[in-house]
């Protein structure tokens, strides 16, 4: 039909041509469109809140591989497809043999569904075109289309690879309740077995040497691993894995909480009620041990720092006596600024909560007032149980000169378990004004003095 005022651009040429439809017989019996052999797309997929955005990140910004934030056109054809599908098999094959009775039964399935193909086929090739790019597609639905879609998918980029992010089961709903409170926990739960099992079903198919699985345990933890991984992959250059760690190490913009992943949770852990753990253990569990998780988690020794960063996600930690408008703000990728507040007043106090120590006993940041005029300020950290909120250890550093960073390092007892991390900023003895006080936390991290780098 064409468009407002006569415009017929979006109208195929045949029909502006031949109104009463002489050349239909093209349009309704279309032929595939060949493969696409110039592209060399990598897919990367997964479910959502599994590393998908920090893969795809590492590639764009670190490696600079062209792509989009996300692509989601591939399991948008796939849905499509698996309509067409499902009407087409609501008709016996007899229904559809009647072609004098029945209006359907003259269209044919194939010539759908290339239809729906050719049309996303374009969209690539208009949207991404040839040589290499990078599309991330994280799966939400349920039964996973976006995986389903990858084989359709290499037929029509043979030169495709595809880069599964995976995350442990528990972990996984938990992040998604966190990010996504609003969808049903049973759904969450089959999204993610779902995304697993169909993972199963056509990593094969595609051929292991086009795929490779990426833990984002391995991210939070080995991220060197990880970028050696993806150079051999992707065939990268020394120049783009470096880009790669780099971004693996700096901040991730969906990141929830600190990197924990080195502790897996164990279902007795998790806060939720009875009927959720039951629903968790009748869908996921399955996938859970087909994957070689386990409802008890485990507990990585690595030797990696717990590392503090400013958080993108609303609500990954509590905030008292904070200013809302300039209070607690990202400074760069590995500095946050906690103003302090007016002298005489409370601190300015950011909670990390429930952070697994295993054994980390040493404290260590950069500390800086980054204006001429400001300070002096009084750093603080203090670490208390979680829970009860007994206070385990306190310390303070106060920086005087304005513009000079200072090392603060200090000793912890070696501590085991949750606890919550506070950080805090207010102005120290001698101070007139917070004006100007523009605090900084840089490289804040708590490590074991021994093995952690």
């Amino acid at each position: 039909m064409p468009g407002e005022n006569g415009d017929q651009s979006l109208v195929a040429p045949e029909l502006v041509q031949h109104p009463h439809g002489a050349d239909l017989d093209r349009v309704l019996q279309p032929v595939r469109c060949p493969p696409n052999l110039n592209a060399e797309p990598i897919f990367v997929l997964g479910s959502v809140r599994s590393g998908t955005s920090a893969t795809v990140r590492s590639l764009v910004d670190g490696a600079g591989i062209r792509g989009h934030d996300e692509g989601n056109m591939a399991a948008l054809m796939q849905r499509m497809l698996d309509q067409v599908g499902e009407y087409f098999t609501n008709f016996s094959d007899d229904y559809l043999s009647l072609t004098d009775h029945h209006t359907i039964a003259n269209l044919r399935r194939e010539s759908v569904e290339n239809h729906v193909i050719n049309y996303f086929a374009s969209a690539y090739a208009r949207f991404l075109g040839d040589g290499q790019w990078v599309d991330k597609s994280p799966d939400s639905y349920l039964f996973a289309p976006m995986v389903r879609s990858t084989p359709r998918m290499l037929e029509m980029f043979p030169k495709a690879k595809f880069i599964f992010c995976a995350r442990r089961g528990i972990e996984n709903i938990l992040s998604r309740m966190k990010k996504f409170p609003h969808i049903p926990f049973r759904y969450q739960c089959r999204s993610w077995a779902h995304t697993f099992e169909e993972w199963g079903k056509v990593r094969d198919v595609l051929g292991r040497e086009r795929c490779l699985e990426v833990y984002q345990r391995d991210i939070a933890i080995n991220p060197q691993k990880v970028a050696g991984d993806l150079q051999r992959f992707l065939d990268l250059s020394d120049e783009q894995r470096e880009g790669v760690l780099r971004v693996f190490t700096g901040r991730r913009h969906e990141q929830t909480q600190v990197a924990r992943e080195h502790h897996e949770i164990s279902i007795e852990e998790t806060p939720w009620e009875e009927s959720h753990r039951a629903a968790f253990i009748r869908w996921c569990h399955p996938m859970m041990k087909a994957a070689g998780f386990s409802l008890e988690g485990e507990t990585h020794h690595l030797n990696v720092p717990v590392r503090l960063f400013y958080p993108q996600v609303e609500g990954a930690v509590a905030l008292q006596n904070v200013n809302p408008d300039f209070g607690f703000t990202e400074a760069a990728a590995d500095a946050m600024q906690l103003h302090p507040n007016e002298p005489g007043a409370p601190p300015a106090e950011v909670r990390y909560t429930t952070i697994p120590f295993d054994g980390h006993d040493e404290w260590v940041a950069e500390v800086v007032v980054e204006h001429g005029e400001g300070g002096p300020v009084r750093f603080g950290l203090r670490i208390e149980a979680s829970g009860t909120q007994e206070v385990i250890f306190e310390d303070t550093c106060d920086v005087g000169a304005p513009c000079q960073v200072v090392h603060w390092k200090a000793s912890l007892p070696s501590l085991s378990g949750s606890h919550d991390v506070i950080i805090s900023t207010c102005m120290a003895e001698g101070a007139k004004t917070a004006k100007n006080a523009w605090a900084r936390f840089k490289n804040a991290q708590l490590r074991r003095s021994v093995g952690d780098a």
